[in-house]
């Protein structure tokens, strides 16, 4: 399934529960596309050197590790924000997922449940720490959304705070060197 993907899409997204699933990492590579990987949920950040290393064996060197949080068992995915320099350590871009980072599993009883005012507070830590970029979903009316509503952006907001992102990040960089 990636050989179509990859005819109509710049980059492919491997979800962070199939991170470490060599056939689908190798077809990806295989596409000639870029390729963003989220680490699972169940992985420490040096073990995304594993994955790293199956997609370049495969021919793919235009990768971006994602950072999307560690789950605890209480309901929250919790990050750990050192792992951003470790992933980076690695010779490669990282991404922070600011709003799959702030969600609930579980949390409305049936359904993924999430904290979307945690969002830009996670993301300022992110991009303090080095994240390369950041990756958030957005909805014009998030309570509206299908999907993920809880964790998402609303639209309206998403441009003030890549902006608010870039100036820090701008800050960072400046810091850094």
């Amino acid at each position: 399934q990636a050989a179509p993907v990859g005819e109509v899409c710049t980059l492919l997204q491997i979800p962070a529960f199939l991170a470490r699933q060599t056939d689908l990492l190798t077809a990806a590579a295989a596409t000639g596309r870029a390729v963003h990987v989220k680490k699972g949920q169940f992985m420490a950040p040096h073990d995304m050197r594993h994955v790293l290393g199956k997609l370049r064996a495969a021919g793919c060197n235009d990768v971006l590790l994602c950072e999307r949080g560690t789950f605890f068992g209480y309901g929250r995915l919790v990050n750990d924000m050192r792992s951003i320099p470790q992933m980076r350590a690695l010779g490669a871009p990282v991404i922070f997922d600011a709003t799959h980072s702030v969600q609930e599993p579980g949390g409305l009883g049936d359904a993924t449940g999430g904290n979307r005012e945690m969002v830009e507070p996670l993301a300022r830590g992110a991009v303090a720490m080095g994240a390369d970029g950041v990756f958030c979903e957005t909805h014009p009316e998030p309570d509206r959304s299908p999907s993920d509503g809880a964790n998402m952006v609303p639209l309206a907001k998403i441009e003030t705070m890549m902006q608010r992102l870039t100036t820090l990040r701008n800050a960072a960089l400046d810091w850094a060197s």
